[in-house]
């Protein structure tokens, strides 16, 4: 019997333990941060007046994305929306943001949610793939023209201190 309140007393302290460790956890992560958290909270509210601009261009960036994935398939009777699409690559984005999926996990929910809606996991999932691709080409163009307007600010200040010493 003695086994029996034991156990039970164990299952009791589980809870008291694990909130413990949480809380241990916590304490540790506060006091290990502080430091760098008013510098962090400067930083924040310095660039707190960039907020209501970057919030609609991202939703707009969002929007038409949403609008470019939709556009992957032919008008069929029962395709979804730009709404429908829409909420999915916020949702997306969402998932592959918050959570510790290696930034695969909202687009495996998207092909989920887009073949719950009958258009087939296949083709929700080679739209996925195609939009993907689609976006990192988009990007690696917009890296390569940041790069060439880095190179071009360089050259010409390059240009102005040569004029200047001769």
């Amino acid at each position: 019997m003695t086994d029996g309140a034991g156990g039970r007393a164990a299952a009791r302290a589980w809870p008291i333990l694990v909130t413990l460790l949480a809380a241990g956890c916590a304490a540790w992560a506060g006091l290990a941060t502080w430091r760098e958290s008013v510098a962090l909270g400067a930083g924040i509210l310095g660039a707190l007046w960039t907020l209501p601009a970057i919030v609609p261009l991202h939703l707009l960036q969002l929007l038409l994305s949403a609008r470019a994935w939709r556009g992957l398939f032919r008008a069929e009777p029962g395709l979804p929306g730009l709404a429908v699409f829409y909420r999915l690559r916020i949702l997306r984005e969402g998932i592959d943001s918050l959570l510790p999926v290696a930034q695969v996990g909202g687009e495996m929910v998207a092909a989920g949610r887009l073949a719950r809606l009958g258009l087939g996991l296949g083709k929700a999932g080679a739209s996925l793939v195609v939009d993907l691709t689609v976006e990192v080409m988009t990007q690696l163009v917009f890296l390569l023209l940041g790069l060439a307007f880095i190179e071009s600010l360089a050259l010409f200040t390059f240009a102005i201190i040569f004029a200047k010493v001769k």
